[in-house]
């Protein structure tokens, strides 16, 4: 794993990415950057657990904005100016099959579990449309 050590147990590790130099410089300026990781980090604005209740029903859609690749055995996936989220290939095959025709999909069609469903609508990847 590239994410440092002291960064793998932490809970928002799934927004900054192991101390994001990105992220960090984005909220902070180039000083804040180059100062270290974890103590250093803010928290992030939004964690995907207060997004659950959203996950419960209704329709989705992939977002248009998005780009996508494919890594050895997982996908990223990032909204421009936005999050990059890993994205295991049978999500990713879902999300890609519904990025292109269009189609919204309900919460049981979702491959995943609820929790990836509600990171994924926490990065952008996907919005709520009903």
């Amino acid at each position: 794993s590239l994410i440092p050590v002291d960064c793998q147990q932490c809970k928002w590790v799934r927004w900054c990415e192991g101390g994001c130099r990105v992220y960090a410089k984005d909220l902070k300026g180039l000083d804040f950057m180059y100062k270290g990781s974890t103590e250093n980090m803010p928290d992030p604005i939004e964690d995907y657990q207060k997004s659950l209740h959203l996950v419960s029903g209704g329709k989705f859609k992939v977002r248009h904005e998005l780009r996508f690749r494919e890594e050895n055995g997982f996908w990223l996936f990032h909204i421009v100016g936005a999050w990059i989220a890993k994205v295991s290939t049978d999500n990713a095959k879902f999300l890609i099959r519904h990025y292109r025709s269009g189609h919204e999909f309900r919460v049981q069609d979702f491959p995943g579990s609820k929790e990836s469903l509600a990171d994924l609508l926490t990065k952008g990847i996907v919005e709520k449309v009903a």
